[in-house]
């Protein structure tokens, strides 16, 4: 007989079932009217029904094990709804803890029914429901055992205090306030925002000198922003290395304090970071990033140890690149490099 544990194998069906029914099931009126039908529901609740599923789906509850729901022949425990429930999102956990949990037993019911005949009508034995069964039972493996690595990999508080010493630029912090620059596109039509590209170099210089000059934050913006073409930031925003293009980082966590960087050109833009503020965290303050950070280089290292202990084998003929396509004769022809593609 076909023994499928549900325990072990709940689909993102049920999921989305049970997501979209609680969501719905909260939208209902408590009392429903006189007449009224309630979708599912009965299916849950039609325990002498007996469907006419001859296999059964799953394992039956372990001895001992509360059953909470029938469908048919099927014994649905405690702890099959349980598992279900912690595989819901945050938001739906909440509300199947105000509502109860009457819309899920109903949408695991009808998962059974749907599952029973889909096995009557012999769709498991499709190649490509097969295919789908064992790549997600593939994906769940090496779920597990990534989590299975993760769990068993440890970094020790010396570890963290050794690589806090050794990479200091890494716990500096910077508190920034940036400008921004629209420049109006080449051929743009009359009134688009923005200004031309001279234009947006004087305004940086202007904006730049009266930083230097020490002037007030809020007095620049308000004589030199423009709704929409110049924005100055009035609060200055706290960024740690690496978070900001190259040149505007470098300045950021070189400049002094109050300094303003040279203007850093995109095609878009002109943008300037003026330095409000730097300081060095304390072991305390980033201790638990490095352990993780740390991990996640031991997590890493770990399966590509065990990638290489593989060997693997590819057809260069099937995993080749596709030939680059021929362009339109209207179309120019864009340069050939041999570069590899960034990623």
């Amino acid at each position: 007989m076909t023994s499928w544990n549900l325990r072990q194998t709940s689909s993102a069906l049920i999921i989305s079932l049970i997501g979209v029914a609680v969501t719905v099931h909260g939208q209902q009126p408590t009392q429903p009217k006189p007449g009224a039908k309630t979708a599912a529901l009965p299916v849950a609740r039609r325990s002498a029904a007996r469907p006419a599923t001859p296999p059964p789906l799953k394992t039956p509850p372990a001895p001992g094990e509360k059953v909470v729901l029938k469908v048919g022949d099927e014994q649905v425990s405690e702890a099959d709804l349980e598992f279900v429930i912690s595989k819901l999102t945050p938001e739906i956990k909440q509300a199947v803890a105000r509502q109860g949990k009457e819309a899920i037993g109903a949408q695991y019911a009808l998962m059974l029914v749907l599952a029973g005949m889909a096995i009557t009508h012999k769709l498991d034995s499709s190649p490509d429901f097969r295919r789908q069964a064992e790549l997600q039972r593939l994906q769940m493996l090496a779920q597990a055992e990534y989590e299975n690595i993760v769990n068993q990999t440890k970094v020790s508080p010396e570890e963290v205090s050794q690589y806090y010493a050794g990479h200091p630029e890494e716990s500096e912090q910077a508190q920034v306030r940036q400008v921004i620059i629209r420049k109006k596109p080449d051929g743009a039509k009359e009134g688009t925002p923005g200004l031309s590209p001279q234009e947006a170099k004087t305004k940086a210089e202007e904006i730049r000198k009266a930083f230097a000059a020490g002037g007030d934050p809020a007095k620049v913006a308000e004589e030199l922003s423009v709704p929409n073409v110049v924005q100055i930031d009035l609060q200055p925003r706290t960024i740690r290395r690496g978070q900001l293009p190259a040149e505007l980082d470098k300045a950021a966590f070189e400049l002094k304090q109050g300094e303003v960087s040279s203007p850093f050109e995109t095609p878009q833009a002109l943008i300037l970071v003026q330095v409000a503020g730097q300081r060095h965290l304390e072991l305390k303050d980033v201790s638990t990033e490095l352990e993780n950070r740390l991990r996640d280089q031991k997590v890493q290292a770990s399966i590509a140890e065990l990638r290489n202990k593989v060997n693997v084998w590819m057809d260069e003929q099937y995993f080749a690149a596709p030939p680059p396509s021929t362009p339109s004769p209207s179309a120019p022809q864009a340069p050939v490099t041999n570069s590899a593609p960034q990623r």
